[in-house]
């Protein structure tokens, strides 16, 4: 591209409608890496300063994102996760567009832990705990470690593999899933749980703790999520009308009480 520099149009605000522009038609993919600061001062014939006010501008769109030692990044495709309906974490991405890969790391019968007795029942003492990798364009999401009370105790590897954590529930247990609780917080990734998700040192991770409970009230699945935060977000719709807070209306009606008095 040519700059326009007689255009009332800034230079930095051309190079980065430019650059815009190439990422909308898939010259740089999400998660790509533009060309250096170096490169785009010699492509446009621009200084250093016009470029970075040109990246900074992309980055305030959220279009590009900077890493630090690294260079200048396409966002990543952003997975929206809409807490007021009952869904999968996998049939989440489905819904976006998104057919994640994944990688079942582990599975197999277990006693029910101590810290999970009160939850699924004295009664349940034999769970099948599962370890999964979830991954978008072959780059890691979230990683899930979840326990399962299945009624048919001889479920394969293969057929683990093969469903998702309500489908394995679906298919092998005669329960139906009609609520789920679901508890979100932020911490720094384990070490073990950083190198799994590509986290650099010290990052934090989404935590997402699910409960569910099939139609009888008894608890059927916990899992523990832990999401990559720069590519996932929550999001709840609530309704109204706001009613007004017990604190305020008292806060109001003394305050009307004293001008009556006053009267």
């Amino acid at each position: 591209m040519k700059l326009d520099r007689h255009s009332s149009v800034a230079m930095y605000v051309q190079i980065a409608d430019e650059l815009a522009r190439d990422i909308a038609q898939g010259k740089y993919p999400p998660s790509a890496r533009l060309p250096s600061e170096a490169n785009l001062v010699e492509k446009f014939a621009v200084s250093r300063v016009t470029v970075r006010l040109a990246i900074d501008q992309l980055c305030r769109q959220g279009i590009v994102t900077r890493k630090q030692g690294k260079g200048t990044f396409v966002s990543s495709q952003i997975m929206h996760h809409e807490l007021g309906d009952l869904e999968g974490f996998y049939d989440v991405l489905l819904k976006q567009g998104v057919v994640p890969q994944t990688q079942l790391l582990e599975f197999a019968p277990t006693l029910t832990p101590n810290e999970l007795v009160a939850s699924f029942g004295q009664a349940v003492t034999q769970l099948h705990f599962l370890k999964r990798l979830y991954l978008v364009d072959n780059k890691p999401i979230a990683i899930a470690y979840g326990y399962l009370w299945l009624d048919n105790a001889d479920v394969s590897w293969e057929e683990a593999q093969r469903y998702p954590i309500y489908g394995l529930i679906d298919h092998f247990t005669t329960a139906q899933i009609a609520r789920a609780d679901i508890r979100i917080r932020a911490e720094q990734a384990k070490r073990a749980i950083g190198r799994e998700l590509a986290l650099r040192s010290r990052a934090s991770t989404i935590v997402m703790q699910r409960t569910s409970y099939c139609t009888l009230g008894q608890v059927r699945e916990h899992s523990t999520f832990y999401i990559h935060p720069e590519n996932y977000e929550f999001k709840l719709s609530v309704s109204g009308p706001l009613p007004i807070s017990a604190s305020l209306f008292n806060t109001l009606q003394s305050t009307s009480d004293q001008h009556a008095s006053i009267a």
